[in-house]
């Protein structure tokens, strides 16, 4: 197809346009000039007509009718003129017979005029003279192809006329003119040929002016927006459109110009979307084959399409890109306080750059995690993956961030099975040791009364509907951790304390109900394998020694015995408490019968001395006080009162102030105003009441002191406390003689 150049299309039409503009005003021209000429054609016709009318009658009435008839025929000589008549109303030439005369003379009944010569007669008959007869008024015919004109008068029966020719009629006859318009349209043919020359000139002048502002307004601009659009088509993205003006050619390349910058742009992006692609499929190929699992972040914590194929194996799912990551993990539902926790930690990955990664790590909520994952198909499979996070800088913005996942599930369970194996083995060497140090006929007896409180512990399991069940549980278990502690038994004291925290939280929740009595009953499983295994040990050590446990010295009634444990609990205890304890213990007697019953007492008050009466060594170099905190037990007999046990430390002593806070706070006092320290030491000896805010392995569930006042009570014994704040506490114990003597005689 063959192209018009833009330019020879501006320059046609404008001269088309031009043409067909100067053609209109032409022929407008000519026409009013034409129609202004016939105009005052007309009008001279008519004047004339008149001015002729007006002689011929006066010649008439003074009988000069030859005269009129040659003044007619003498007025056709004239350029203009080509017929001028008279006709009668019947049609006939006025003037050329003797009608008309005879007519006069007999009207006047005389002889008024004589005849004179007449013209040739002839008569007219056409439609133009009879509508005028018909109309009374003018009538000009146009022949304008034969440039003529006809022109129709009527002559009217005038009163002057009435007196020769009589009223009968309205009009005499029509007076006709044939007039040639030769000369307008010669006029009209020259105005014509100068108005063309002149529109020519002018339409010249005009296009050349149009053309040249065309060019320079539109067509150089287009032409130049063609050249660098061509340039741009064959991939030079370097040209701009260099046009300055502020009308739709300025805007066009404007738009062209951004247009030109975002093809650059998309060119630089299919190149490096080319890089990328060939670097993907590179990637693809090594996270297809590599075993890790790896991923990519974006900032809204979706999963990017890089990802390892290990990845859909080791988490059971397929199509992982585009997931929440906490979804990925946790599913779509449940799991809330973890999902905020690992949010928050992205979070500071991705904006908190000036924290180091290696800092950020520390709190790595996915660091040997086990996560329950749900797989495509439904199922439940417990993993444990060790998770490490990378940042992907663009800039100075961190862009998306690398997840690592190494799936140690094998070896964690590997791990805990070994740990496990490991504990077994270091209980079993903890208890042959404590075994070797105080003799089987020591353990034998701790066992069976440790099967005699874990047989309590499940009977009062069996009826948890009973309110008073929880506390005795919780109150036997802290005295079974207390004599595990005491028989240097760490990891049963451990499983007891595991025991104790389950059910207490639990009694928190609310959840302390028949239901539950499966779950606690669980809990206490571990002691028992615990404590089968110690009472296998003790039977072993009792076969080989083929010891006699019937003597009258028990090992459970030996006070050097239990002084010795107690200095090796105790320091075990300072060194985990990070206290700087010293017991120092005294008795007159060797053997205490009473002892059995009353040892649980006695260390329950020693730990309890070292937790919550010894202060830690800041507090007490702040206080003036020795960094070394003294412990003293003394315990003898007298002749008449029976058994005396004093527990006293130089500790920060019993402050009833806070006492009493802690028991409004708990609701336990009521009542206003001051309240004495009788009852807030009783308060001190109930059940379930701690002076502590955080429970840990040796206090703070309310189980302790009631467990000494009721061994006491049950000993028909009585128990004293002396204190003053921040000088300490001494706490006597008064057994009857008869009691201990008849009870262990």
């Amino acid at each position: 197809m063959k192209l018009i150049s833009v330019r020879f299309k501006v320059v046609f039409f404008i001269t088309l346009i031009l043409l067909l503009s100067i053609s209109v005003l032409i022929f407008i021209s000519v026409q009013n000039q034409k129609k202004n000429l016939l105009d005052a054609m007309r009008s001279n016709l008519s004047v004339n007509n008149g001015i002729l009318t007006t002689v011929i009658e006066n010649l008439m009435l003074s009988g000069e009718a030859p005269t009129a008839s040659k003044t007619l025929s003498s007025l056709t000589g004239l350029e203009e003129f080509k017929d001028i008549s008279i006709y009668r109303a019947d049609g006939s030439l006025a003037f050329s017979d003797y009608k008309t005369l005879d007519q006069v003379n007999a009207f006047q009944k005389m002889k008024v005029f004589e005849k004179t010569p007449r013209a040739e007669p002839r008569t007219i008959a056409d439609k133009d003279f009879e509508l005028v007869l018909k109309s009374h008024t003018a009538r000009s015919v146009e022949s304008l192809h034969n440039k003529e004109m006809d022109y129709y008068f009527p002559i009217l029966n005038l009163p002057q006329c009435r007196s020769c020719h009589g009223d009968s009629s309205f009009i005499r006859g029509v007076a006709h003119y044939k007039v040639s318009v030769a000369g307008i349209f010669n006029q009209i043919t020259r105005a014509r040929n100068i108005l063309s020359l002149v529109f020519a000139v002018s339409g010249i002048g005009i296009a050349v002016l149009l053309i040249l502002i065309m060019q320079r307004v539109v067509v150089n601009p287009l032409f130049h927006i063609g050249g660098v659009v061509s340039a741009v088509g064959e991939g030079d993205f370097s040209v701009r459109a260099q046009i300055k003006s502020r009308d739709e050619l300025g805007n066009l390349a404007l738009k062209l110009n951004e247009m030109i910058t975002g093809l650059k742009e998309k060119s630089r992006l299919e190149l490096e979307n080319k890089e990328i692609e060939t670097k993907n499929r590179e990637n693809k190929k090594y996270l297809d084959n590599i075993s890790e699992g790896l991923l990519l972040l974006d900032r809204e914590f979706t999963i990017t399409s890089q990802y390892s194929k290990y990845l859909e194996d080791l988490f059971g799912k397929t199509d992982i890109a585009g997931m929440l990551f906490t979804d990925f993990l946790y599913g779509a539902d449940g799991h809330e306080e973890e999902r905020k926790e690992l949010i928050q930690f992205l979070t500071m990955v991705f904006e908190n750059l000036q924290t180091d990664m290696e800092m950020i790590m520390a709190i790595n909520p996915l660091q040997n995690k086990k996560l329950e994952i749900v797989t495509s198909e439904g199922e439940t499979v417990p993993i444990i993956v060790d998770t490490k996070f990378q940042r992907i800088f663009k800039g100075n913005a961190v862009e998306n961030i690398m997840v690592i996942f190494e799936d140690r599930t094998r070896i964690i369970t590997m791990e805990n099975q070994l740990e496990a194996e490991k504990k077994r083995s270091q209980s079993e060497l903890e208890q042959i040791a404590a075994i070797l140090k105080a003799g089987p006929e020591y353990f034998l007896e701790f066992v069976t009364d440790a099967y005699k409180q874990l047989d309590d512990v499940k009977s009062d399991i069996a009826h948890l509907d009973q309110k008073d069940r929880i506390p005795k549980i919780l109150r036997d278990l802290h005295s079974l951790k207390g004599s595990a502690r005491y028989m240097n038994l760490k990891i049963m004291a451990e499983k007891v304390h595991a025991a104790e925290s389950m059910i207490s939280r639990l009694q928190q929740e609310g959840k302390l109900v028949p239901e539950y009595a499966g779950t606690i009953a669980e809990s206490i499983e571990p002691l028992l394998i615990e404590l089968d295994t110690v009472k296998n040990l003790v039977n072993r050590f009792s076969s080989f020694n083929n010891a006699n446990f019937t003597e009258d010295r028990r090992a459970s009634e030996d006070v050097p015995l239990f002084f010795d444990s107690l200095q090796r609990m105790v320091g075990e205890l300072g060194t985990e408490m990070d206290k700087e304890v010293h017991l120092k213990t005294t008795s007159n007697v060797d053997t205490l019968p009473v002892l059995p019953v009353i040892r649980d007492s006695l260390i329950h008050l020693i730990r309890n001395a070292m937790d919550h009466g010894i202060e830690d060594q800041y507090e007490r170099l702040s206080s003036g006080k020795e960094e070394n905190a003294l412990i003293k037990l003394t315990l003898y007999k007298d002749k008449d009162s029976g058994f005396h046990i004093i527990v006293e430390d130089n500790g920060r002593g019993i402050d009833f102030t806070r006492i009493e806070h802690i028991a409004r706070k708990k609701g336990l006092i009521h009542e206003e105003g001051p309240v004495t320290r009788k009852r807030l030491l009783r308060l001190l000896f109930s059940s379930g009441f701690s002076s502590k805010d955080s429970v840990s392995a040796l206090s703070g569930r309310g189980v302790g002191l009631d467990v000494v006042y009721d061994s006491v009570k049950a000993l028909k014994g009585t128990i004293s406390v002396a204190t003053v704040l921040n000088k300490g506490t001494k706490i006597t114990i008064t057994l009857p003689k008869e009691t201990g003597e008849e009870s262990y005689a």
